[in-house]
């Protein structure tokens, strides 16, 4: 990795994940599930806990080929490239209404040295509702606990978080049933939760459904929270319930610049919030995408997103947290003790 992202750091520290541990990774005690087996939390590295790295269609693909990413080559390619600029994990959050491909992402996990997961649950309604229809709370958490438990699709990969998702400004029916089938998920099996708000709404909300239905408000990720970047008081009390916030719209520039993002992570950090902040990119279209021609990529997130923190006031301290040490626990599950 080059150098100026080791800058400022304590002598010893790095921003590399420790070395692997042995392969016995125990799973009745805290991990992290990639899809190629379990590894110490500390041997995730840089993460970025929500990206999309491959996917078929989806109801919002129907009208816009922009948001299938199928094709291996091209994205093992954007995964190499942030391999390359020091990124060492990344969590494609498309379940599998949102056209999730299991075995195409395992060719990509098999063939990189980077750490790959991916999630179960569901997005909002509308991609949502073709797979949920009527289903009860407990038939959306059979599913969810088989693809932790048992393997996603006859295959040996497991899931390593659970995802929910929130229309804008409402949360339907269907929504109100795969959260609280997310709260009965993490509760029997300790993964985290991670969310999508439309715009930024309804992460209050969220809360309230989720940590009424059990959840763990710790353990839980709220998703797109920058759309929301000039209500500072919001985002205050989204962090206030205790869970993980997400700034994971960078690059989205019709929204805000990103040396604001930066700027108001720093407010937050500022206020005592820094160990619930999290950062990724969100690229879910072939245009965010180097090896598909866009724009960005990944190595975006680690070659100029780091820059702009420390601009705006961050130490490589905090820049590391919020690349590696967040990211670790926010992702790591911890499996019940009874």
């Amino acid at each position: 990795m080059d150098e100026q992202y080791d800058y400022g750091l304590d002598e010893g520290e790095s921003f590399e994940p420790l070395d692997d541990p042995d392969d016995d990774i125990d799973v009745s005690l805290p991990h992290i599930m990639t899809l190629l087996g379990p590894i110490d939390p500390g041997a995730l590295g840089i993460a970025l806990h929500h990206e999309h790295i491959f996917n078929h269609t989806n109801p919002l693909a129907a009208t816009d080929d922009d948001l299938i990413i199928d094709d291996i080559v091209a994205s093992a390619a954007d995964v190499e490239l942030f391999f390359g600029a020091g990124g060492r994990a990344l969590v494609d959050m498309g379940p599998v209404d949102y056209g999730r491909s299991i075995t195409d992402l395992l060719v990509i996990a098999a063939h990189s040295p980077v750490h790959i997961l991916v999630t179960t649950g569901h997005h909002k309604r509308l991609i949502a509702a073709p797979f949920v229809g009527d289903d009860s709370v407990d038939a959306i958490t059979g599913r969810n606990i088989r693809d932790i438990r048992d393997g996603i699709d006859g295959t040996t990969a497991r899931a390593a978080l659970v995802k929910a998702g929130t229309s804008l400004n409402e949360i339907t029916d269907i929504e109100q049933r795969v959260l609280k089938a997310a709260a009965v998920t993490q509760i029997k099996t300790g993964v985290p939760i991670s969310t999508h708000t439309e715009l930024g709404t309804m992460a209050l909300e969220q809360m309230t459904v989720l940590t009424a239905a059990g959840a763990d408000p710790a353990r839980v990720i709220l998703g797109h929270l920058d759309a929301q970047i000039a209500d500072r008081r919001y985002l205050i009390a989204v962090l206030q319930t205790g869970a993980f916030v997400s700034f994971d719209r960078w690059t989205r520039f019709d929204m805000a610049p990103d040396e604001l993002r930066a700027s108001v992570l720093h407010e937050l950090a500022s206020a005592g919030y820094l160990d619930q902040l999290l950062i990724s990119g969100d690229f879910a279209r072939k245009s965010n995408h180097l090896g598909y021609g866009g724009q960005f990529g990944f190595d975006y997130m680690l070659d100029r997103v780091p820059l702009m923190l420390m601009d705006a006031g961050f130490d490589a301290p905090s820049v590391r947290q919020l690349l590696v040490e967040n990211p670790a626990r926010a992702l790591t599950i911890h499996p019940p003790t009874a």
